[in-house]
C-alpha cells in the first residue's frame, strides 16, 4: 500500500498539533533509507504546517555526511 506525501504530512501534522501542551520551538526530523521520499515528505509537512498557521522551516541535510573536497 502506498501513501502520498501529502497524506502522510497531514497525518504527521495532526499528531504534532495534538500536543497542545508544547511550548516554544519544535524540531521534527525525518529519517529513512535513501530514496524513501524523506525530502518530499519534509517539504509537504512544512507546507501543511504553514497552511495551518504554524511558522515552519525546512533545514535540508542531504549530503551532510559527504566530504567537502
Amino acid at each position: 500500500m502506498s501513501v502520498s506525501a501529502a497524506t502522510l504530512a497531514n497525518q504527521i501534522a495532526d499528531h504534532i498539533l495534538a500536543k497542545d501542551t508544547w511550548t516554544g520551538r519544535r524540531l521534527i526530523s525525518v529519517a529513512g533509507p535513501p530514496a524513501a521520499g524523506k525530502s518530499t515528505v519534509a517539504l509537504a509537512l512544512r507546507d501543511v504546517l504553514r497552511d495551518r498557521g504554524v511558522a515552519a522551516a525546512l533545514l535540508a541535510m542531504d549530503g551532510f555526511h559527504m566530504s567537502n573536497q
